[in-house]
């Protein structure tokens, strides 16, 4: 996103740093419903001087709304937030220019997922986001 050809153009560049799949719930929190799991993402992400469109949606890359699941059936499933971690640690929603942001996403998916995908509006270069395993 908000890239002139290259990656190292991009003014909005991110790394999932580590993936936990169900994790201990911790204290009086939501474990996931019978036939989910909990999928936490730990995020890195810089950003530079962010055009119009970059700024207008990069609060929304790891909003866990705008997150999908996939399945090897082919099924995709809206990722929820998940409830089991506390908010200390969470990746902001408020994403700044010209910063580093780290943290976590949690995100409630299908047992049967095993992948977890954007959900962004088709770019002008064709892109569309992304997907990464989650095993």
């Amino acid at each position: 996103m908000d890239c002139d050809g290259s990656i190292e153009s991009c003014q909005i560049k991110f790394t999932v740093d580590k993936i936990d799949i169900n994790p201990a719930c911790q204290t009086n929190s939501v474990p996931p419903a019978a036939g989910n799991k909990t999928v936490v993402l730990t995020v890195s992400m810089t950003t530079g001087t962010l055009s119009e469109t970059g700024a207008a949606l990069v609060d929304t890359i790891w909003n866990p709304t705008s997150l999908k699941s996939l399945s090897p059936d082919g099924s995709v499933a809206d990722a929820v937030p998940g409830r089991c971690l506390s908010e200390a640690g969470k990746f902001p929603f408020a994403v700044l220019p010209n910063a580093k942001h780290t943290g976590t996403v949690e995100v409630e998916v299908p047992e049967s997922a095993t992948s977890i995908a954007s959900t962004h509006p088709v770019r002008e270069d064709g892109g569309r986001g992304w997907v990464w395993p989650i095993g």
